[in-house]
């Protein structure tokens, strides 16, 4: 049959193919993505408290070691990153908790086992 020597019919076979595949690859990343979005946003929002605590101090040893690294490029890194990251990380958990229409999570028991909300 003439239709399948023809090399355009098995390029729009192709693309045709291609298309469907990448939808799919789209498809499927998008609905896993929502649900390890959620996932991320619930861990982080959890453990907001506890991580504020590890760097709301220029002295805390995350921002001591990030301050010898970036000393040449950024001297007062400590105290800015200080007086930064506490805040923002609050303020991105609780745009996340806007963003996705829900509440905070219920306490749950921290690392070194005290109770975080």
């Amino acid at each position: 049959m003439p239709i399948f020597d023809d090399a355009t019919f098995w390029q729009a076979i192709g693309y045709v193919l291609g298309a469907a595949l990448a939808t799919l690859a789209v498809a499927l990343t998008t609905r896993y993505a929502a649900r390890w979005l959620k996932e991320a946003w619930w861990t982080l929002r959890v453990y907001v408290p506890q991580v504020t605590a590890q760097v709301d101090e220029p002295t805390d040893p995350l921002l001591a070691y990030l301050g010898r690294r970036l000393d040449a490029v950024w001297p007062a890194f400590e105290q800015h990153a200080a007086v930064f990251l506490p805040v923002f990380l609050r303020a991105l958990a609780e745009g996340l908790d806007r963003a996705l229409g829900a509440t905070a999570p219920e306490t749950k028991e921290g690392l070194g086992g005290e109770a975080v909300r």
